[in-house]
């Protein structure tokens, strides 16, 4: 049973690793061949006939059914479609065999169902004289027909896309792969296309095929220049195109064209021509690339409808535009049936002419009443009472569409379907005009292919129009028929526009299907003054959006303002969700978008006291005292001065210029001349800045001879200081000099008088330090510029936590020994070892006093949150015993055991017993009560039981074979049996307790497993866990590679990669279920272009292994091809591990691509929203920034507090991506590109990618 949605078949999903190639967008594929997939059957004979037209659409045929998987059981070498059948049964006025034919004869066939048949049952009879070298002289006959007994239609053609025309003269360098693009992908999604093309002849009737001015036999490669003898701009021949090579020179070829490549053509010349049948055709043959069509949707005989309602047996002979008639709305057109049994109409099927068009399905269910009561009511009236839904088709061809109601029917009943189309953007193909082609007809016409056969009776196709195209002369009024003359028309004919009934695997769908949002209406921006708050905005409260069914609906919006800044000028991008109405659905998760500019500040009038007042110094030249001189254009109009809380301000200059004229006039000589009294400051008059202290600005003239003196023009401004609670203002390190750049463009060092009064030394905080300039040597400051630093007096450092005490603190002892920790702030936590090694917090922590009775270094520190750590405080204590340090006794007992104990230098005591069968055993105490037991057995098997101070138990049982038997036995309840056979095998079995599941990671108590690329030796791990909750696990593994990798092994032995276990420094971590068993092996994959030295090359390993990517082809990973959209969400989807996904409806995603399942997940997850015209742009490549978009939302949209200040192209971060690029950099995961720059518009290659996954799946 299969799910049918305009025109696509909804096979299995296709695995990545299946279609490597399809990991690309087609257009950037260099070379791709479907034999390879083997998607393409042999090529066959036609012999001298004409029937090319019918061989390659059988070829387009066989090649969809076998690359879209539609029929397991055949497969390139078996299956073989009757060309025969098809020529002779088209129904079009041609005969078979002799006179050729056109597309239109194979697709009106194979529509309507009349095949395709087996070549079995029809086979393509040759004659002798059909095949011969040369030509025989004598006239073709055409073969009887085969008469088979039994013959059967396999398989039901329901969906064919036509590809725009390609003029192949006329491509260069620059517009080929744009203009071939799209045929590229149609191979890759559905198969091989047919094409037409001009096939040169050189008058020899040579067969196969030879013209040595146009094909070159030892290269098998075809390119004719348009130049050839007989050739008008009109195609001669069909082929059908099953690969490419953007690579194939131009030299192959005897007349070469311009550029390189050339399409794999499969022809039907048998196996003798060219390469086995194959042969090359260059981009820029003529011809080539017209009338192009391939089959987007076949169904299995058992999958087939039951029936075909259809008027149109020789469809594709007329077309029609939708306002022909004077009304000012759509045509309308119907088809009229009459169900010939009780039956369920399920979908209807009807050629798109155009891209984008738009469609209106209409469903009478009676006609017969309808045609009685039809009281000639407007057509707006009709569309509400009879509108079965609307939509969108995002390519030209034959589209078949799942009514949203389907209709049950009972034999007998008369019914109409009804269509009102606009075929949308103009498509160049066949001869259709532009504006004339939204509705294709079958027709009498005598035009090529003639159809002067074709029935057109009453009562089929009628037309409604709402500006009268129906009989109000009748009554009741009718519709007009269009089997009957209508002015300026005439007969138009019935209209293609099938119905198709169910049948027992087609599927029907009870459920409407649901109406989807298209796309968004955004709103204008608004403008805010600077700290509106978010419940101020005026948001809009609904948007206009356009629906699948063609409305457009107001909807409301709910918006999300949390990342709203009132106190940042500039514009903000806020997001919005839609509130979906009942049975409407948005399945892209488009959202509304809108802009807030918030605006500056407005300026803060500085007020307070003035505390300093520059000093300006004023360059003039003897010119300027001269006759025709205005010294008084040099003086500045205002100065800087410096408030007492700091500010740097300008304030206006006031002088009289008279007076100061005067005072220049007396200037002679060349010198520095004060003007003291003449200035004064002109102050607020709202009195917001006041002058106690009456201080004026002494203006210095600097008179020289010759040139003028250079002026400051730029001041750069000090970086900020931090400093210690309570340093003086005179040990702040402020700059004595700052840089400067004078108005001749030279840099030099300006001091600074700065004014520290507003500082204070003891209160924490921030201040802005502000100072006067004095110029540089031989330069002036006419402006008296003011410099400010901000300084920044740090809190008060925290003091670290008082040492603890040990009490007592250290000494001798016998027995035991009671020792009590102290620390003299009460609130601290203590931590201590008893075994001489620093203590950390993972060390024990103290609860009270506890009892020694062994030698020990106690070492114990305090900690308290918000404060540094104490020191380590340690005490020495020595337990007295009979024993000495080295020494030893030894005794027998009456049973003739052997006893001898050992005194260690470590403190430590052994004690061997030695049995008359010769069993050893080895008990060691240790100081920290600690026992290791080792017990060697006659036959050499040795058994070692380690207990900690814990009491954790360890137990290896070792064989001589090497075989062996390791146990752990944990206090806390889990425990663990590992298993090495004497091969080396390992097999681990873990049982962990409540209370270790409790760990954020649980470290499995195994010992560590080896790592192997051989999966029948990997070692294995079963574990067992309290409650069906997963737990995050680290499985001990050493030597750890970037391909290592857990595999999960289910019950019957079937295996599937973990792709989301992750390597550590000591081994695996891997989330598992309670009876999980995994085996731990080095998956990598090697390829050819991704050596060891390759800066990828454990990036590759990392993901190749885990089955995120596969490669390309040929051994290939190609590490520096961009990645697409569909890619990504396949990577992610993949590393989620392939979940079942309901079909998300993108434009651009047939359901049998390779990514569409992966793109459903990607649109229900939320991580990928599609376009806002319905589309997904699987093939867009993807940017960096887009990457981490996709990533952070992968990640369920965490916080962080990173930010983008680093990089110097921050700024340029999308608003969209900013929050998740500022995570991505924080995390890690993006380090930017080693120059300081993060190119977030930049393209992810795969090679990157790789790496950005490794790095992501860390976290």
């Amino acid at each position: 049973m299969f799910r049918r949605i305009a025109g696509l078949l909804l096979a299995a999903s296709v695995a990545l690793g299946t279609l490597p190639a399809a990991a690309l967008a087609a257009p950037s594929l260099p070379t791709y061949d479907l034999r390879t997939d083997h998607a393409v059957t042999p090529a066959r004979n036609q012999g001298r006939y004409g029937d090319c037209w019918a061989f390659a659409a059988m070829a387009a045929l066989e090649s969809a059914i076998l690359k879209q998987g539609v029929d397991p059981s055949v497969t390139a070498d078996t299956l073989d479609l009757s060309e025969d059948h098809m020529d002779r049964h088209h129904g079009f006025d041609y005969g078979p065999r002799l006179v050729g034919g056109r597309y239109e004869l194979a697709l009106s066939y194979l529509l309507r169902g009349d095949g395709p048949y087996l070549e079995s049952d029809y086979p393509y009879v040759l004659p002798e004289e059909a095949t011969s070298p040369t030509p025989t002289g004598s006239a073709l006959s055409v073969p009887e027909e085969a008469t088979p007994t039994d013959p059967v239609i396999p398989y039901q053609v329901l969906g064919v896309q036509f590809l725009e025309n390609v003029n192949a003269l006329e491509l260069t360098a620059d517009t080929v792969q744009a203009a071939i693009a799209p045929t590229k992908e149609a191979i890759m999604q559905y198969g091989a296309v047919s094409t037409n093309l001009y096939q040169a002849h050189d008058g020899s009737g040579t067969f196969p095929y030879t013209n040595a001015a146009y094909y070159n036999p030892d290269t098998a490669a075809y390119y004719c220049d348009g130049n050839a003898p007989g050739y008008e701009h009109v195609a001669n021949h069909a082929v059908a195109i099953v690969g490419w090579d953007d690579s194939f020179p131009k030299e192959n070829f005897a007349t070469q064209p311009t550029i390189d490549g050339a399409w794999l053509c499969k022809d039907a010349q048998g196996s003798t021509f060219g390469q086995d049948g194959f042969y090359w055709v260059s981009y820029q043959s003529a011809c080539v690339t017209t009338t192009q069509f391939c089959f987007t949707e076949v169904a299995k005989a058992d999958d087939a409808y039951s029936g075909i309602a259809q008027h149109d047996a020789l469809g594709l002979s007329k077309f029609m535009g939708n306002d022909f008639s004077y009304g000012d709305e759509l045509d309308v057109y119907f088809n009229v049936f009459e169900a010939e049994e009780d039956t369920t109409l399920e979908a209807v099927g009807f050629y798109a002419m155009g891209i984008e068009a738009s469609y209106i399905l209409f469903v009478i269910p009676d006609f017969s009443a309808f045609q009685t009561q039809f009281p000639g009511v407007y057509l707006s009236d009709v569309r509400q009472a009879y509108t079965d839904h609307s939509g969108i088709l995002p390519y030209a061809g034959y589209h078949r569409v799942d009514l949203k109601q389907p209709l049950t029917l009972q034999k007998g009943q008369k019914y109409a379907i009804g269509l009102e189309m606009d075929a949308g953007d103009h498509f160049d193909y066949m001869n259709m005009v532009d504006g004339s082609h939204d509705y294709v007809f079958e027709s009498r016409s005598e035009r090529n292919p003639a159809s002067q056969d074709a029935v057109i009776s009453t009562g089929e196709t009628y037309v409604y129009d709402a500006g009268g195209m129906f009989n109000m002369e009748m009554e009741p009024a009718v519709l007009i028929d269009t089997s009957e003359e209508i002015p300026y028309v005439g007969i138009i004919g019935n209209l293609c526009l099938k119905g198709y009934y169910a049948g027992e695997g087609s599927g029907v769908d009870p459920e409407p299907q649901p109406v989807t949002v298209i796309s968004i209406t955004q709103p204008e921006g608004i403008t805010v003054p600077y700290g509106t708050a978010a419940a101020a905005l005026n948001l809009p409260g609904k948007v206009s959006t356009r629906l699948s069914d063609g409305q457009t609906q107001e909807l409301a919006v709910s918006w999300d303002t949390s990342g709203y800044r009132p106190e940042i000028p500039g514009p903000q991008s806020l997001t919005g969700s839609l509130t979906l109405p009942e049975g409407v659905t948005n399945p892209d998760q488009l959202t509304v978008q809108i802009t807030i500019t918030v605006e500056e500040p407005t300026p803060v009038v500085p007020t307070g006291t003035l505390a300093l007042v520059s000093s300006p110094t004023i360059a003039l030249t003897a010119d300027d005292l001269g006759y025709s001189g205005n010294p008084i254009a040099q003086f500045p109009s205002e100065v800087g001065a410096v408030l007492e809380d700091g500010t740097a301000v300008r304030l206006p200059l006031a002088f009289d210029e008279w007076e100061v004229t005067d005072e220049l006039l007396n200037l002679f000589d060349s010198g520095t001349y004060p003007l003291e009294s003449q200035f004064t400051l002109e102050l607020p008059g709202d009195g917001s800045i006041t002058n106690p202290q009456n201080l004026a600005p002494t203006v210095t003239v600097v008179l020289t001879d010759g040139a003028r003196l250079p002026s400051v023009a730029s001041v750069q401004t000090p970086a900020s200081i931090s400093v210690p609670l309570d340093t003086a203002a005179d040990q702040l390190g402020l700059p004595e000099q700052v840089p400067v750049t004078l108005s001749d463009d030279t840099a030099a060092q300006a001091a600074v008088t700065w004014y520290t009064g507003n500082y204070r030394a003891n209160t924490p905080g921030q201040y802005t330090i502000s100072g006067l300039l004095t110029p540089p040597e031989n330069a002036v400051d006419p402006a008296g510029t003011a410099v400010s630093i901000t300084v920044t007096v740090e809190e008060a450092a925290p003091q670290p936590v008082a040492s603890p005490v040990i009490a007592p603190n250290g000494g001798s002892f016998t027995g035991s020994q009671s020792v009590t920790l102290t620390c003299a702030d009460t609130d601290a936590v203590l931590y201590y070892t008893t075994d001489g090694t620093q203590p950390t917090r993972d060390s024990i922590r103290y609860t009270g006093p506890f009892t020694l009775t062994e030698s020990a270094t106690v070492q114990v520190f305090a900690v308290l949150d918000g404060r540094p750590d104490s020191a380590v405080v340690s005490a020495q204590f020595t337990r007295l015993s009979s024993g000495t340090s080295g020494g030893g006794s030894s005794s027998s007992t009456s049973s003739g055991n052997k006893t001898q104990t050992t005194t260690n230098s470590d403190g430590s005591t052994t004690t061997t017993v030695t049995k008359p069968d010769g069993t050893v055993t080895e008990t060691t105490k240790y100081p920290d009560g600690s026992k290791e037991v080792v017990e060697t057995a006659k036959d050499g098997t040795k058994t070692t039981t380690r207990t900690d101070t814990a009491g954790n138990q360890t137990q290896v049982i070792a064989k001589a074979d090497g075989s062996s038997v390791t146990t752990f036995q944990q206090k806390d309840g889990s425990s663990a049996t590992t298993t090495q056979s004497a091969d080396g095998h390992l097999e681990s079995k873990v049982t962990l307790s409540a209370a270790a599941q409790a760990g954020e990671t649980v470290v499995l108590p195994i010992p560590e497993l080896p790592v192997t690329t051989r999966r029948d030796e990997a070692p294995t791990v079963t574990v067992s866990l309290s409650g069906s909750d997963p737990v995050r696990v680290e499985i001990p593994v050493a030597d750890v590679t970037p391909g290592t990798v857990a595999v999960l092994v289910a019950a019957d032995g079937t295996e599937k990669i973990l792709s989301a276990s992750i390597p550590t420094q000591t081994g695996m971590a891997v989330t598992l279920s309670d009876g999980d068993t995994v085996k731990i092996l080095d998956n990598a994959k090697t390829f050819s272009d991704v050596p060891a030295s390759h800066w990828g090359a454990d990036a590759v390993a990392f993901a190749s292994s885990r089955e995120l990517f596969s490669g390309t082809g040929d051994g290939r990973f190609s590490p520096d091809i961009s990645l697409s959209r569909g890619m990504l969400a396949q990577v992610l989807y993949n590393l989620q591990g392939r979940p079942a996904s309901e079909s998300a409806t993108f434009s651009d995603v047939p359901l049998n691509a390779w990514y569409a399942q992966a793109a459903s997940w990607a649109s229900e997850a939320g991580i990928f929203a599609g376009y806002g015209d319905g589309s997904f742009g699987p093939e867009d490549p993807i940017t960096r920034e887009q990457l981490a978009v996709a990533l952070y939302r992968y990640a369920g949209a965490p916080e962080t507090e990173g930010d983008l200040s680093a990089f110097s192209d921050g700024a340029s971060v999308s608003p969209y991506a900013r929050t998740a690029l500022a995570w991505a950099v924080e995390n890690g995961i993006f380090q930017g590109n080693g120059s300081g720059v993060l190119a977030p518009q930049g393209s992810a290659t795969r090679a990157q990618v790789a790496q950005v996954m490794r790095q992501a799946m860390r976290l």
